[in-house]
């Protein structure tokens, strides 16, 4: 596996989550754009909170793959990046209601860049992580792992584009 072409990858994406991030107001960044609906700066809190656990994950217990490494890849990508399925969040990584700051939200997402970089070049990514798992899914290698953290920012990254459009037309 490359690791470089999954660190550019994952790079790119956290780009992009930042750029649409950085669309927004203070004061529109935690405007609710619609009923039943989160704010962006909730978004990104979501986004932040999931990323939080991965260096933890990747440093507790795992095991060599006795599959592909990557044969969850794909279907990861089709779930995450199929918008028409409505998901819900798991109570762990649910968003405060507290009002944030856009560049308290951009910080503490440079600063998850910056340990799931770290974590992508220190850690044998063909190993998989048995302290979590997903439902459906199981268990992830370290390298599906990442690929789940691109697909589900990719998504979010989404959802903050279409946040922007409502709030920026009141």
């Amino acid at each position: 596996m490359d690791k470089s072409n999954l660190s550019e990858q994952f790079e790119r994406t956290e780009e992009q989550l930042l750029d649409a991030i950085n669309l927004f107001s203070d004061e529109q960044i935690n405007t609710v754009p619609f009923k039943d609906s989160w704010t962006g700066a909730q978004v990104a809190d979501h986004v932040t909170k999931f990323q939080s656990g991965i260096p933890e994950l990747f440093g507790g217990v795992t095991v060599k793959a006795d599959r592909d490494p990557g044969e969850k890849v794909e279907p990861l990508k089709k779930l995450f990046l199929d918008h028409s399925i409505k998901m819900q969040s798991p109570d762990f990584v649910w968003p405060t209601d507290d009002y944030l700051e856009k560049d308290a939200i951009i910080a503490a997402l440079q600063q998850r860049k910056q340990e799931i970089t770290k974590v992508i070049n220190d850690y044998d990514l063909d190993e998989i992580c048995i302290g979590f798992q997903l439902p459906v899914f199981g268990t992830l290698t370290q390298k599906e792992w990442i690929y789940f953290i691109i697909f589900h920012t990719q998504r979010h990254t989404h959802q903050l584009q279409n946040i922007y459009e409502k709030v920026s037309r009141s």
